[in-house]
């Protein structure tokens, strides 16, 4: 059996019509369009792993603020991008800083207006996407103890 050669493959479609090559060239299309869809689906939805590097040491809770104390147990330095409660993004302070050095903590405040006996998901979010869950539960809340 003969090979054919792209240019001998080029005469046949030229050959059987228009009508055969327009449709190969067609599929072709679809599968490149198709296979960059995915590739592109893929490349947009970054994995935000739960990493195990950053803990909440501590959590206070005082009248309209939430405090907690995170420690770094990683190897890299994790800087806190975003703060999220219960989906919601709320803006935070860090001290000494949002970079929290390995093995070195960080205090990180937020002003929230919260209800005793609610449950909360508080998320920390790194500059690399990271997510460092903590939920306080009902009876956290309902607990609080107070503040000076």
């Amino acid at each position: 059996m003969a090979t054919t050669t792209p240019l001998r493959w080029l005469r046949r479609v030229r050959q059987r019509g228009l009508r055969g090559g327009v449709l190969v060239a067609f599929c072709l299309l679809m599968g490149l369009v198709a296979i960059g869809g995915v590739a592109h689906t893929a490349a947009a939805q970054p994995t935000l792993a739960l990493s195990k590097s950053v803990k909440v040491v501590q959590t206070v809770l005082c009248p309209g603020t939430m405090v907690f104390q995170l420690r770094n147990d990683g190897a890299q330095p994790v800087t806190i991008a975003q703060v999220s409660v219960n989906d919601a993004f709320w803006p935070f302070t860090a001290t000494p800083s949002t970079t929290i050095a390995r093995h070195g903590t960080a205090v990180v405040a937020l002003r929230y207006p919260w209800d005793a006996g609610v449950a909360y998901e508080v998320q920390f979010i790194s500059s690399t996407g990271a997510m460092f869950v903590t939920d306080i539960d009902a009876t956290t809340t309902a607990s609080a103890p107070p503040c000076s």
